[in-house]
């Protein structure tokens, strides 16, 4: 049990109904230390690069006007910039390359190693091969 009861989670699911416009720093302190290796990590350094205002580029709801890679790397790089104790991913590697998932799974694996709980939904072989723990949900099963 996490005393802490704090969660953060990075979706692949459907965008939220909300209609609002925010700078790419939203849920991200620029000032965050790890900030940059945790860009490296997830590729969304690269992203950065690109982008006309850098963090206050402005962007859709759930980072509507970026790529589906550019708005994972970003979801990512949120959740691994947080300060929660819990993460929740579900299939956190979704439209990313070989090379940038190798990334993200050795930076998952340091916020294990570091004593954060990771739970990861997925079905990649790759992200299941760094898990401590599988659980495996058949369908029909009760």
């Amino acid at each position: 049990m996490v005393a802490t009861g704090r969660l953060a989670a990075a979706a692949t699911g459907a965008p939220s109904r909300n209609p609002r416009r925010q700078p790419v720093a939203h849920r991200v302190d620029p000032a965050n230390p790890e900030l940059d290796a945790i860009c490296a990590a997830t590729g969304f350094d690269a992203v950065l690069a690109e982008l006309p205002d850098r963090w206050n580029t402005v962007v859709g709801a759930d980072g509507t006007g970026l790529s589906l890679g550019q708005r994972q790397r970003l979801a990512l790089t949120r959740t691994l910039a947080s300060p929660r104790e819990v993460l929740l991913l579900d299939e956190p590697t979704a439209h990313l390359d070989e090379a940038t998932e190798a990334t993200v799974l050795d930076a998952l694996r340091a916020r294990a190693r570091a004593g954060r709980t990771v739970v990861i939904v997925a079905h990649r072989p790759s992200l299941l091969a760094i898990a401590d723990r599988v659980v495996t949900v058949e369908a029909g099963a009760r």
